[in-house]
């Protein structure tokens, strides 16, 4: 039977005694402190969420949908997959339409919106949904919508061009497609959406 021994031959830099400070080295602790901001700073939080400047502290914005990961601060399109509507343009006939997501009804993907951060403005993109909520549905946070996004009209933000493009029952439009309010990590732009008549 071999045995080995293992022992050190020099300190080790890395070594954090019971104070937080490292021997020799400036307080180690500091590096786990949330870094300091100023401004309209943004930051990603990982990979799974985005973050905005509050009171000198990173404050998370935006959780990124499941297809979905911060770059460059703010929450990136979904990367396009094959065979799958996930990551397709839905703002290419002229303005954001979710119709343009429903080429498979089976996969229930959702038009939703994702700051351009060249441009600083919303663009649209096929992804899977973020809650529950449908066009027009009351809402106080964007968590209970499909599309992630609670318009400033208090409902569930759907996108759309014309009253054609929302629910509707075989003898009644029972949505219009109006102008909102809608505010993607820190891009406020008027959208048209579903709302209920």
């Amino acid at each position: 039977m071999a045995i080995v021994g293992i022992g050190c031959t020099a300190a080790n830099p890395h070594f954090v005694v019971s104070d937080g400070s490292a021997p020799g080295m400036p307080d180690a602790s500091a590096d786990l402190a949330p870094s300091g901001c100023s401004g309209d700073e943004r930051s990603c939080l990982g990979l799974t969420a985005s973050a905005f400047c509050e009171n000198g502290v990173f404050t998370p914005d935006r959780t990124c949908p499941s297809q979905s990961s911060c770059m460059r601060t703010y929450c990136a399109p979904p990367p396009q997959q094959l065979q799958t509507q996930v990551g397709q343009r839905c703002d290419s006939n002229g303005g954001a339409q979710q119709v343009q997501c429903s080429a498979s009804p089976t996969a229930m993907l959702v038009c939703q919106p994702f700051v351009d951060p060249d441009q600083h403005k919303l663009a649209f993109y096929c992804d899977a949904p973020v809650g529950s909520g449908g066009a027009g549905v009351a809402c106080t946070q964007g968590s209970t919508c499909k599309t992630g996004f609670c318009g400033a009209n208090g409902t569930c933000f759907s996108a759309c061009l014309t009253d054609f493009d929302c629910p509707a029952t075989a003898t009644v439009l029972t949505f219009r497609c109006e102008t909102v309010d809608l505010t993607v990590e820190g891009v406020r732009q008027s959208q048209k959406s579903c709302v209920p008549n």
